[in-house]
């Protein structure tokens, strides 16, 4: 059995946005929602990681259109005193009946579809079963988001080589499995002051330490870009951020909340953007990024000033 999944148009390159809106876009109205709070981006100094907001997730308890289950099965010599490695399996297919998507954090040097080889900590996205062998969705060397299969001997396998493993941190001793699927009679409508807030918000974002967010991560990642070249997912993540910016302003358009000459210049930059991604000249890709960003400044500052007629 197999359960479905919806193929956004949107944040085409994240595993991540791919597998999330694949179940919540199954709900027509849920563009609308992700309309309202996709809208920031941010940077963990400390990782390198470039992602969403912790408040626009869609995986977030508080605040998702999603119904969720979610444990933790203790650490792993507990799994093999109990032999609770074998009964994961039994979870999972259980789950899977009651038409439950999983997200499984696990090791990928155990997946042969995503090998590694050195032990990297991932979600692991599980949408049915047959036989001996599980469905899975993500990223792989050939795609970025593709349906594989691991067998349960792998997942197995994978818990029992865990134990006594100095490789592994406290926190990823432990088997982290969160179960999905989409909540009922919900409908969702555009929000014109969210909107409002998230832009005005990505334009002024608050300084912190650790995280820089908003127009303000694009210094630091040029920089690291200059020492250590482009990273080719980090620009696609930043594309696919201003292809669902344009998508938002063609609605935006579409009921007359902006005017059409601006979601035009927004779409001008989007196209001049898809032509970067075949250039090969490194520094011709970030002085386009450069100019790029500070025109989209003053195109967002538009959108402010059109947005604020509305309430």
């Amino acid at each position: 059995m197999e359960l479905k999944l919806v193929k956004p148009n949107i944040m085409k390159h994240s595993e991540y946005h791919q597998f999330y809106l694949g179940i919540l876009l199954q709900n027509d109205s849920y563009i609308y929602e992700v309309y309202n709070k996709q809208i920031g981006i941010m940077y963990d100094t400390y990782t390198n990681k470039l992602s969403s907001m912790f408040d626009e997730e869609y995986n977030n308890y508080s605040d998702t259109g999603l119904l969720i289950e979610g444990f933790i099965l203790g650490k792993t010599y507990n799994l093999l005193e109990y032999n609770m490695p074998n009964e994961v399996i039994n979870i999972f297919i259980e789950h899977l009946e009651n038409k439950f998507y999983i997200k499984y954090t696990g090791d990928l040097y155990y997946i042969p579809k995503k090998h590694e080889n050195k032990h990297v900590w991932s979600d692991i996205y599980i949408i049915g079963y047959s036989n001996d062998v599980f469905y899975a969705v993500g990223k792989t060397p050939n795609s970025c988001f593709e349906k594989y299969e691991i067998s349960f001997e792998d997942i197995i396998e994978s818990i029992k080589k865990r134990y006594d493993s100095n490789f592994y941190s406290e926190f990823t001793y432990s088997l982290e499995i969160d179960f999905y699927k989409c909540r009922e009679n919900t409908k969702y409508d555009v929000n014109i002051e969210k909107i409002y807030q998230k832009i005005h918000d990505y334009l002024n974002p608050i300084k912190r330490i650790r995280y820089l967010l908003g127009v303000d991560i694009y210094k630091q990642i040029l920089s690291n870009w200059m020492r250590f070249g482009i990273d080719k997912n980090q620009l696609l993540y930043i594309y696919d951020r201003m292809c669902l910016m344009q998508t938002r302003l063609i609605y935006l358009n579409k009921f007359s909340y902006i005017a059409n000459k601006i979601e035009n210049q927004y779409r001008k930059l989007v196209s001049r953007f898809s032509l970067l991604l075949s250039q090969k000249n490194p520094r011709e890709i970030m002085d386009g990024i450069i100019r790029l960003i500070e025109e989209e400044k003053k195109v967002l500052s538009l959108v402010l000033d059109e947005l604020d007629k509305s309430f």
